[in-house]
């Protein structure tokens, strides 16, 4: 991944109780095929700064994924992609959860699971956003919870 040259701001509350409201994409979303694959598996890049609003205990925040960084929209396991595809209404969510699963890199030396369950809250927020089916919603942030420490953490 080309990293920014300025480290983006840390989005992560640092605190282990969190409500996220008022969850709002502020433009669409632009991607492009990464002419190098950054990672294994990871095939796209976003093409410009995206942003989205939400309200994280009660304040106002908005989120910034970069230009460049890299994504594979979602990491659905081959065998469940009939039920959850890699890129659907789901995608732009994906995208910002990506972001935020490699943004503690750039503020402490090593991951916290308050930053992982921040991430999967604002995964399910922008899906509920995104008007993605409430139980694919559910099915998705719990396989979060219980499968994305090791992504998160690496």
């Amino acid at each position: 991944m080309i990293l920014p040259v300025v480290p983006p701001p840390d989005p992560f509350p640092g605190t282990p109780e969190v409500v996220i409201e008022g969850f709002t994409y502020l433009e669409p979303l632009v991607t492009s095929r990464a002419v190098v694959q950054p990672a294994p598996g990871v095939e796209w890049i976003v093409y410009q700064d995206y942003h989205v609003d939400l309200k994280v205990n009660g304040t106002p925040q908005q989120l910034i994924v970069p230009a460049n960084a890299a994504t594979d929209f979602s990491s659905v396991p081959a065998i469940f992609q009939s039920i959850l595809p890699k890129i659907g209404a789901h995608s732009e969510a994906s995208v910002i959860h990506d972001w935020l699963y490699e943004a503690w890199k750039y503020h402490r030396p090593a991951p916290r699971r308050e930053d992982q369950y921040f991430a999967d809250l604002v995964l399910l927020a922008g899906m509920r956003a995104a008007g993605v089916d409430p139980v694919l919603c559910r099915l998705a942030y719990r396989a979060c919870r219980e499968f994305g420490w090791q992504l998160f953490s690496t």
